[in-house]
């Protein structure tokens, strides 16, 4: 299950409570999270915190070709 960037952007407690609805709903029917829109390491630790299976954005890396992708994972792992 997605978590928009909306909610990632828009640090709030309603936002917060949305985001916990959305992985409780998740785990409640076997679904794993990803939480996009990530851009900085506070933003990482947060969504982290809360629970969040999977993050992605442009704090791990920009859109790249499958050439690009190849390379930058042969430097990063």
């Amino acid at each position: 299950m997605k978590i928009d960037r909306s909610f990632i952007q828009n640090s709030s407690e309603e936002s917060d409570t949305i985001i916990r609805a959305t992985l409780l709903m998740a785990k409640e029917f076997g679904c794993k999270t990803i939480a996009e829109g990530i851009e900085t390491e506070q933003q990482r630790q947060h969504l982290s915190q809360l629970g969040t299976d999977y993050l992605q954005g442009f704090y791990f890396a920009r859109p790249m070709n499958a050439n690009d992708l190849i390379s930058w994972y042969n430097e990063n792992y």
